[in-house]
């Protein structure tokens, strides 16, 4: 999906006027006036959502449908040829969204050196002179790391477990009613500035803690900005009613209602602590993450979260910037060049009934989710800036879901559409892509086409400068090929129904696309990774000219992690993981009455037919040829029994795999194995 901004949606329960195709024009975001102002508006919305037994995350309900650019050539036809991404030098990088926009990984390389994390220790390795030597490695706190590069300097994203916060209990005058305080200890993300000029003596220069779960992060040139979730509630003490009756219950919420009241703003905003190690022990800040007037409040009420984007412009070093941010949770992040767009779930308040004891929707929430979208200026080397803000009916899938292209914002989503009574209820989902502009402080819609796969699941989403391809699946795989060309009436312009579906799609060129998914029968029964060409160089009539099933009863991590797929275009090589345990298939037995296939044996696993992986394809997009080349595997170890290859890169003439258990090295050409380092 090409796209050219960042954003962030928020799916809240209320209606503005509905724009074209169910997007309403949201208000713009306003910052708060100072602490106090932020204070009174955290207050006023915890008390209304708080219950006997806390905040509970701001009572946020997740009702979430989600699983998280090429350049064109004018074809003779006047429609967009679709280009190859190949690297202009010697080596492969992360496979991402966005030219210019690099994502987090597991393994990064510079084609001089490579560097992963490994179980908490990141490993350097020499790639020079042909050869391959393990040169430093660096133990490393906590633990889901994931990589940025620039230059020499490594950023390392990663969770820290939150410390043991025990709290001997707030004094409550209790009687005969027995309430238990409790404190939930806020997770914690660390960020980690290691200087890479020397593989062989890395050190971690600075880190930075900040109360919240990371999400996504992107890097364009030397500045990563890194999303930041952050429940607020988990910093409050509350107490809860020990034995849950009515008179306890009562109690428990008077105090929880004392406690909000008596909270100061350090109790709500997130925190941070800088240790600065460039010069030894080099001290300690610590302080607010945000600064108040850096705060924006949603148009309507938006959960109790807060939603933090930090800047670190890497050349200058790891610092704590003046992060800007939103009073709302997040889910899904896109970025460009220019923009940021982030995603949060449907939030809706509930309401707590002391005499029935339960917790319950209010009459007005709405009974679909909505997307807020709030859009974030990227331009520059400095802090991210609040611009403006629209909504879309429906849920999203993944970042894929979205594309900024010349000035427009496309959003793939699906709705849940319900109504009627008895023989003419209807409950089934409806797919469309929507057009929004900014304009002023407003995303605005422009355009929408919908109607697209009734009934079924969205799978995987891609956009091509003016042309959107949009997979859905239920029985059958409907290729939609979306005519973006006039952002104000957008139209399917082609729709191609075969077996199986593809959860990735990847450009070729030459007006091809592939596609990895599963293969699958007539019936909707997957059946093993498959790889499909298809050619879209006429949008009004998209074919498959080749598929090719990898193996029966087989997955591969790059349908759902498009970072672990590869592809090398200047000799045409796919790679991507593949594991595959046995080569039986169920088989079934004829519908039973209530119209349930059931299997009429357990799927058995044939002796010595496990294999864990990577599988190499040659693609020739010109002829539309696709070929099986060879497979690679790591060594048994009895840590890790058959490893699963995870990344895949190419340096040079060599193809370099990448597990858990050590890195592989194989010529490009025949696939002969030419090294193994093992961790």
């Amino acid at each position: 999906v090409v796209v050219a901004a960042v954003a962030v949606l928020t799916v809240i329960p209320f209606s503005l006027g509905d724009g074209p195709g169910g997007v309403a024009h949201a208000a713009a975001l306003e910052p708060f006036d100072g602490c106090e102002d932020l204070l009174s508006y955290l207050k006023e919305q915890a008390n209304e959502s708080v219950t006997p037994y806390g905040l509970d995350g701001g009572g946020l309900v997740y009702k979430t449908g989600r699983r998280d650019v090429m350049p064109a050539i004018e074809s003779a036809e006047g429609v967009p040829a679709l280009s190859g991404s190949a690297d202009t030098q010697g080596f492969s990088r992360t496979n991402v969204q966005e030219a210019g926009v690099d994502e987090p990984d597991l393994v990064k390389t510079d084609g001089k050196h490579l560097f992963t994390v490994i179980n908490g220790v990141l490993r350097a390795v020499d790639l020079r002179d042909g050869t391959e030597r393990s040169v430093g490695s660096l133990p490393l706190e906590g633990d889901g790391h994931e990589l940025l590069l620039a230059g020499d300097r490594l950023l390392v994203l990663a969770n820290v477990m939150p410390p043991n916060m025990e709290d001997p209990g707030i004094p409550v005058p209790q009687g005969e009613v027995r309430i238990q305080s409790m404190m939930i200890a806020p997770a914690e993300s660390l960020l980690s500035e290691v200087d890479v000029s020397d593989p062989a003596r890395m050190r971690v220069l600075r880190t930075l803690k900040l109360d919240g779960t990371r999400g996504a992060a992107r890097l364009i040139g030397d500045v990563a900005r890194v999303v930041v979730h952050s429940n607020m509630p988990n910093l409050l003490k509350s107490v809860y009613p020990v034995n849950g009756d009515k008179e306890s219950s009562k109690e428990a919420l008077t105090e929880n209602r004392r406690v909000i009241d008596a909270s100061s703003i350090e109790d709500w905003l997130p925190r941070y602590t800088l240790n600065d190690l460039s010069e030894g022990d080099g001290g300690k800040e610590e302080g607010l993450l945000l600064e108040c007037a850096r705060a924006h409040k949603p148009p309507e009420p938006a959960g109790l979260g807060m939603t933090s984007v930090v800047s670190i412009n890497l050349s200058k070093g790891l610092q704590i910037g003046r992060p800007t941010a939103v009073v709302t949770g997040s889910d899904v992040a896109y970025a460009s060049t220019e923009s940021l767009y982030i995603s949060t779930p449907h939030w809706q308040p509930l309401v707590y009934d002391l005499e029935g004891d339960y917790l319950t929707a209010p009459p007005t929430a709405s009974p679909e989710p909505r997307l807020s979208v709030h859009r974030f200026d990227l331009s520059g080397d400095g802090e991210a800036e609040y611009r403006s803000s629209g909504r879309i009916d429906g849920t999203i899938k993944d970042q894929w879901s979205f594309s900024e292209y010349d000035g427009f914002l496309r959003v793939t989503t699906t709705e849940q559409k319900t109504g009627g009574v008895g023989a003419e209820f209807v409950n089934e989902t409806e797919t469309g892509v929507s057009v929004l502009e900014e304009q002023g402080d407003r995303l605005v819609s422009v355009g929408r086409v919908g109607g697209l796969g009734r009934g079924e699941q969205v799978y995987a989403v891609r956009y091509i400068d003016d042309l959107g391809f949009v997979v859905t699946f239920r029985q059958t795989d409907p290729l939609y090929v979306i005519d973006l060309s006039n952002p104000k009436t957008p139209r399917v312009a082609g729709v191609l129904k075969i077996p199986g579906f593809s959860s990735y799609l990847h450009q070729l060129g030459d007006g091809k696309l592939l596609g990895l998914g599963q293969d699958a029968t007539e019936e909707g029964r997957s059946l093993g990774t498959q790889l499909s060409i298809f050619d879209v160089s006429d949008p009004s009539r998209p074919t498959q000219v080749t598929k090719l099933r990898i193996a029966d009863g087989s997955n591969s991590l790059a349908e759902g992690d498009h970072r672990a797929f590869l592809y090398w275009e200047r000799s045409g090589l796919v790679v991507v993981p593949l594991q595959q345990w046995g080569t039986a298939v169920q088989n079934f037995v004829e519908p039973s009455g209530d119209g349930v296939s059931l299997p009429s044996e357990e799927l058995s696993v044939a002796p010595g037919q496990n294999f864990a992986g990577a599988a190499a394809f040659q693609v020739d997009p010109e002829r539309g040829e696709l070929r099986a080349t060879g497979r690679v595997s790591h060594p048994t170890t009895e840590a890790y029994g058959i490893p699963s290859i995870e990344r895949s890169i190419v340096v040079d003439d060599r193809l370099l795999t990448l597990s858990q258990a050590g890195l592989m090295v194989n010529a490009l050409d025949g696939l002969k194995q030419l090294d193994w380092i093992a961790w």
